[in-house]
């Protein structure tokens, strides 16, 4: 483990850390690619509400991982849950990464690789080792990270904020 940073796995106590890290850095990698605010900040107030947040936490078929800088400051996450993404064929058992989400300062640090592995060390576990992950079509940067850890495109989907939608590829990682 890189001594910049530590990873762990998420327990209820951290929601309100995931309410405010979750907001902070979704906005800072697709803040500018969606097109209204007003959708964005209803979005963020449906996924990031602590309610909700306490929920997903609570539910055994989630798992979550923060990361942290050696400050202390929790500086991203990762959210594995089964697979709800449009995959030809898939298997009964497949799990999709969800989220990951890293504070723009951090990021080239090895934090995103660090967390992916923290989830593949999980499904590996349980016998899974492959992942689907679906990123926004103008995100160039997660595309190149995802292909980077041997990301294949396997299909798109439409992902929506508000009445908008965005053309998201999905990419299977095998490991």
């Amino acid at each position: 483990m890189d001594s910049q940073f530590t990873i762990r796995p998420t327990t209820l106590a951290d929601a309100e850390i995931l309410c405010d890290l979750g907001p902070r850095t979704y906005i800072a990698s697709h803040g500018p690619f969606i097109t209204s605010k007003d959708e964005l900040n209803n979005y963020l107030r449906q996924n990031y509400a602590l309610d909700v947040v306490r929920g997903e936490l609570s539910n055994p078929s989630l798992h979550f991982f923060i990361a942290f800088a050696a400050s202390g400051r929790p500086v991203g996450f990762l959210k594995l849950r089964p697979c709800a993404l449009p995959v030809p064929q898939m298997q009964p058992d497949s799990q999709e990464i969800q989220r990951l989400y890293i504070d723009d300062q951090m990021q080239g640090k090895g934090i995103g690789k660090a967390l992916m592995h923290s989830a593949y060390t999980l499904l590996r576990d349980r016998d899974i080792h492959h992942v689907y992950i679906g990123v926004y079509e103008g995100n160039a940067k997660a595309i190149a990270f995802y292909t980077k850890l041997g990301g294949i495109l396997c299909g798109q989907h439409t992902f929506y904020v508000g009445n908008t939608g965005y053309i998201n590829p999905i990419y299977q990682i095998t490991f």
